[in-house]
């Protein structure tokens, strides 16, 4: 692989091309070298969406208790979110079984990303479960924005 160094003329820093970036092989190389970092970060983007999801089970023992309106607005002042935030983890929980949610986890897009938790927020208003699952589906398959999400979602309503 021939690598090329040059100075860029509008800032003067160093630049690196190369012009066989094209090439299957190295394209292929480049994947396997980077496959495990991705399985990382998707591994903590599952761990993260746990977190989030079992907090929101926490959050959601207080419904019905007196007062826990102002728990949560304390609980939001408190974590420096907006208690909306919080609503929407509750209500992400609520509205998705736990068996559904570790399906929703083992999910992964073309590139290996996992479900991001904002796809999963946006999943919830949907209540319909089958529904659900295929927004999921979609969501992996096609790497669908939260956008799309909402674009998608807006057109079968």
């Amino acid at each position: 692989m021939s690598v090329e160094c040059t100075r860029l003329q509008s800032t003067g820093e160093k630049a690196i091309r190369s012009p066989s970036m094209n090439e299957p092989r190295l394209n292929e190389r480049l994947r396997s070298l980077a496959a495990p970092f991705l399985e990382r970060i998707a591994s903590a983007t599952v761990e993260d969406m746990r977190a989030r999801y079992d907090f929101g089970a926490a959050m959601g023992a207080l419904r019905g208790v007196s007062g826990a309106r102002g728990i949560l607005e304390d609980l939001a002042v408190t974590l420096d979110v907006d208690a909306s935030a919080l609503r929407r983890i509750a209500r992400t929980h609520e509205v998705i079984s736990a068996d559904e949610f570790e399906w929703l986890t083992q999910l992964r897009t073309p590139s290996g990303k996992a479900l991001a938790w904002s796809q999963v927020e946006i999943l919830t208003r949907e209540r319909n479960a089958r529904r659900r699952r295929q927004l999921a589906m979609a969501i992996a398959r096609e790497d669908l924005s939260v956008r799309d999400l909402v674009k998608r979602m807006s057109r079968r309503s």
